[in-house]
C-alpha cells in the first residue's frame, strides 16, 4: 500500500534587501540652519518634482533648476487658500503614491510639464512636520475630556504626526528616483546635559530617528569671504548622530565648496552585491 507523499512547506519569499539592490538612485538629507543653500543644492539634482512648504524656493529655482520644475505648494489650512494649495499630510502621501507607480490627477499635472521626474524633492521636512501638527490641531476630534476643542499639542499629539510623517518616509524610500528632503538643524540637549544637533523636526524622537532613512546625509553651512561674498559649503556627516562632522570624535570635516549634484553623482550609483 502506497503511503500518501508528505506535502512540501512552502518556500518563503522574501524581497531582495536594499543594500544588495543596484540603483542609480540616492536618499539625501540636507540639514543646516537657515539661508546656508539647502535649497539651492537639491535644485541641482536632475529633473525634479518639487513638494514645496518653505519659503527657500522662491528665489533659487531658476539659479539652478535645467527644467521649469512641477511644484506642488503646501500651506496651513485657512479659508483663504487657493485652488492649487495643499495642507493635509494625505496629500504629500498621496504624491509620493503617484510618483511611485506613475498613475494619478499629480502624476498627469507631472506629465504636462514636457520632462521625465528624476528626483523628488520634498523643501522642507521641518516645515512639513510643522504643517502635520496644525492639521492635527484643526481636526474636530481634538478635543479634551469635556469635549472642548484643543489647539495645543498633547502628549499623544506628537506620536500622532510622527506615525504620519513615517507613514509617507515608508512609500518616498521605494521611489524609483533620487530624494532629496531638506531639513532644519536644531541644538538639543538630552536629559544628562549633552547638547548634540539633529534635524529640528515635531517632536525629539522624529527628528533623531530620520537620519537613518538616508543614504547620505548632509550638513550645510556658508562663510562670509574676505572680499565680502558669501561662499556655501557642504560637508558629508560622518555620522547619523550629527556628532557635528565627528568633530568630537577626532575625523576631520571636509567641506565642499558650491556643492552640487554634479560633483556627488559618481558616488551615488550602488553596486548590487
Amino acid at each position: 500500500m502506497a503511503t500518501a507523499k508528505k506535502a512540501s512547506a512552502p518556500v518563503r519569499k522574501y524581497t531582495t534587501p536594499m543594500s544588495d539592490q543596484a540603483s542609480p538612485f540616492v536618499r539625501v538629507l540636507s540639514v543646516g540652519y537657515s539661508k546656508v543653500g539647502k535649497t539651492h543644492f537639491a535644485l541641482t539634482f536632475p529633473d525634479p518634482v518639487i513638494a514645496n512648504a518653505d519659503a527657500g524656493l522662491a528665489t533659487d529655482t531658476p539659479v539652478n533648476c535645467k527644467v521649469d520644475p512641477c511644484v506642488f505648494p503646501f500651506v496651513r489650512w485657512s479659508e483663504e487658500m487657493s485652488e492649487n494649495e495643499l495642507f493635509s499630510y494625505r496629500d504629500l502621501r498621496q504624491l509620493a503614491i503617484e510618483l511611485k507607480y506613475k498613475s494619478g490627477n499629480m502624476w498627469d499635472e507631472i506629465k504636462s510639464y514636457g520632462y521625465t521626474p528624476q528626483t523628488f524633492i520634498i523643501d522642507s521636512g521641518t516645515t512639513f512636520c510643522d504643517l502635520f501638527a496644525h492639521e492635527v490641531t484643526i481636526e474636530e476630534s481634538h478635543t479634551d475630556k469635556n469635549g472642548v476643542h484643543m489647539e495645543t499639542m498633547q502628549i499623544q499629539d506628537y506620536n500622532l504626526v510622527m506615525q504620519r510623517f513615517f507613514a509617507i518616509i515608508d512609500i518616498i524610500k521605494t521611489i524609483p528616483m533620487n530624494i532629496v528632503m531638506t531639513a532644519e538643524m536644531a541644538d538639543k540637549q538630552d536629559d544628562v546635559g549633552h547638547r548634540y544637533q539633529a534635524p529640528a523636526m515635531v517632536g525629539q524622537a522624529l527628528g533623531n530617528r530620520l537620519p537613518h532613512f538616508f543614504d547620505e546625509i548632509y550638513i550645510h553651512y556658508n562663510e562670509m569671504s574676505k572680499e565680502g561674498q558669501m561662499k556655501y559649503f557642504l560637508t558629508p556627516c560622518s555620522n547619523r548622530g550629527f556628532e557635528h562632522a565627528g568633530s568630537r570624535k577626532g575625523i576631520p570635516m571636509q567641506a565642499h565648496e558650491n556643492p552640487s549634484f554634479e560633483k556627488f553623482a559618481k558616488y551615488y550609483i550602488k553596486k548590487a552585491k
